[in-house]
């Protein structure tokens, strides 16, 4: 964010509310759900590996609280997949 924000010569935050305003959530959100469905993805490509593994592979770094994430986004744990 910080990169964009010194290309176009603004703040990190006036960037932050642009994008709040076009998509409705905020950066860390955003790149919190495409975390999500990429381990959603990986769950079920990959079956041999444990779902600890995959959660730590797909970049975060807590399982309990990926798997609330998880859930809150798609209604079920990665368990369920």
């Amino acid at each position: 964010m910080n990169t964009i924000a010194e290309y176009f010569s603004i703040s990190d935050r006036t960037l932050r509310n642009i994008f709040i305003n076009q998509t409705g959530i905020s950066p860390k959100k955003y790149l919190n759900s495409i975390k999500l469905n990429k381990l959603k993805e990986n769950l079920k490509k990959n079956t041999d590996k444990t779902i600890t593994s995959l959660i730590f592979n797909s970049g975060f770094s807590n399982y309990s609280s990926t798997t609330k994430e998880f859930k809150k986004l798609f209604q079920i744990v990665p368990k369920e997949i």
